[in-house]
Order: structure tokens, then sequence, then C-alpha cells
């Protein structure tokens, strides 16, 4: 994909499925435009009645660490959901 093509990136139940995370989220920063915003949704690392094994799964500590590490800015925890934790982010200020 071209670099600046995007307003939004989401990853749906994915981030606990990446061996190298970082990887794939600086290259969804390069695609994001300036002001552009990152979501991802996964599963919650407490147990729930569906879902990847516990071994795998990631905090949205994590999530916004892996983040942060590959380029995006102000990164945000929400827990709206009863399964899945939610983290947003922003390329550039």
């Amino acid at each position: 994909l071209p670099d600046g093509i995007a307003d939004l990136v989401v990853m749906l139940n994915l981030h606990h499925e990446l061996h190298e995370p970082t990887l794939l989220l600086a290259d969804s920063a390069r695609v994001a435009r300036e002001g552009g915003r990152l979501l991802i949704v996964d599963w919650k690392t407490e147990e729930t009645p569906r879902g990847p094994a516990q071994a795998i799964r990631v905090t949205p500590e994590r999530m916004c660490e892996d983040a942060i590490a590959a380029g995006w800015t102000r990164c945000e925890i929400r827990e709206p959901l009863d399964w899945h934790s939610v983290v947003t982010a922003a390329r550039g200020d």
C-alpha cells in the first residue's frame, strides 16, 4: 500500500497472533496519514468463555508499548467491552 493513505488502521483479534508486532504496527503507521488513528481490539488477558489460550493473550499495556515502539503516539487503553481490550493511538502529534 502507498504511504499515508489510511485515516484509520484497524486490528481485530490479531495482535496476540503476531510474532513481531512492532513490524506490522510500523508498517501500519507508514500507511496511515499524519493524524491517522490506530484501533486495536484483542482478547482480554482475563478468562473469557471463548478466545485463544491465556498463554498467548497480550495485555493492553503491552499493545500500547508495541504501538509506541512502532511510531504511533498518544496510546490510550479503553475497556468498554466484556471480552476484549481496546487500544487507540495516533500518527503524529
